[in-house]
């Protein structure tokens, strides 16, 4: 999944909103989003700078059915959204990577987004919107879970891939990583060095949705669960990676 502008610039004060925003996101957000303004070190990003890194005419687009189509650098992705409080996730089709923006205002005619200190201005469209492109259906198998289940510290035990030749260097790449789930719905994880961030579970226990403190996350199937083995397995992904209560030796 590709990293949108917003993960690229600096870190901006963000201005503080007080206007409540979880009924009127559900009935402003759907339609089509131009980008119009980044913020960062209370400046606005130059026009040029922004298509440069952007691309022409980058838009993000929200259906009424949770779908949504991110367009930058003459290239479209997609995925579904899906509010948690004044929390907006886009959780993309193709890798399950998952971008976090808390929803500073919207209104019939302007949305401010910010993640990870950054302040992001778009402008409601007036053309068409764009062809949504059905998602593919999740062949991955899943298990419901909850929340004592996976409130937990899981430290990775193997990966297995398919086809099976390659897990001996995805083995290697991702020893003595973990994650620490814990009852109050943080968590810390590690693969090269420690992050902090929050999970939570969806689609009925089946999912389990990591964020880091940036925005920037991962959603899982939940392949297998019991008292010490935790399987997680990207959404149509051909890796299973199995966690453990015990550290790796």
């Amino acid at each position: 999944m590709k990293l949108p502008l917003i993960c690229t610039l600096s870190i901006i004060a963000i201005p503080i909103l007080s206007q409540p925003l979880c009924g009127q996101t559900t009935n402003d957000l759907p339609g089509k989003w131009y980008t119009n303004s980044i913020i960062k070190d209370s400046d606005t990003v130059s026009r040029a700078t922004m298509e440069f890194l952007l691309g022409r005419n980058s838009f993000d687009q929200f259906s009424a059915n949770h779908r949504y189509i991110s367009f930058q650098n003459n290239s479209y992705s997609y995925g579904t959204w899906e509010l948690n409080g004044n929390k907006l996730h886009l959780l993309n089709d193709r890798d399950g990577g998952v971008f976090s923006y808390e929803v500073n205002r919207v209104s019939k005619d302007e949305l401010l987004l910010s993640i990870s200190g950054k302040l992001i201005s778009f402008v409601k469209a007036k053309d068409s919107l764009v062809a949504d492109k059905k998602p593919e259906p999740d062949t991955t198998p899943r298990v419901k879970a909850n929340k004592s289940q996976v409130a937990k510290k899981w430290h990775l035990s193997k990966i297995i891939e398919f086809p099976e030749n390659r897990s001996a260097t995805a083995n290697k790449t991702f020893k003595n990583s973990w994650y620490d789930l814990r009852n109050d719905g943080t968590c810390t994880r590690k693969f090269t060095k420690p992050v902090e961030g929050t999970w939570e579970l969806t689609d009925g226990g089946m999912r389990l949705l990591i964020i880091d403190n940036t925005g920037i996350g991962q959603v899982w199937n939940i392949s297998g669960i019991s008292d010490n083995e935790l399987i997680l397995q990207l959404p149509n992904g051909k890796a299973q990676r199995v966690y453990s209560t015990a550290p790796t030796p």
